[in-house]
């Protein structure tokens, strides 16, 4: 029950559908805002990752390198991947206590 408006001591009892109506759109807000985004930022994160792998044996083929030294296209992709880590954990763990208090 809540009052009927600020300072009132008239109390209101919501209907029961209208309780049902606020858990489950707090669900699906929670689910919507705060866990399809870390999903997203973690699935397109491993995208990336496999995709700067795939680049990075493609510019240093069999034959050796072809446009960048071996050592410096490696430091390259470690420091790609540290970043785009660091990104989603970040995301993460920003987003994801929002949605425990929330539940």
């Amino acid at each position: 029950p809540h009052p009927i408006r600020y300072g009132s001591d008239i109390v209101v009892q919501p209907l029961p559908s209208t309780k049902h109506f606020i858990h489950a759109f707090t669900l699906i807000n929670t689910i919507l805002v705060v866990f399809l985004p870390i999903l997203f930022v973690c699935l397109l994160s491993i995208g990336l990752l496999q995709t700067l792998r795939t680049c990075a044996a493609e510019l240093c083929g069999d034959d050796g390198p072809k446009q960048m030294t071996a050592a410096r296209l490696k430091g390259t992709t470690a420091r790609v991947t540290v970043t785009v880590i660091t990104i989603a954990l970040c995301f993460t763990l920003t987003q994801g206590p929002s949605a425990v208090l929330v539940l």
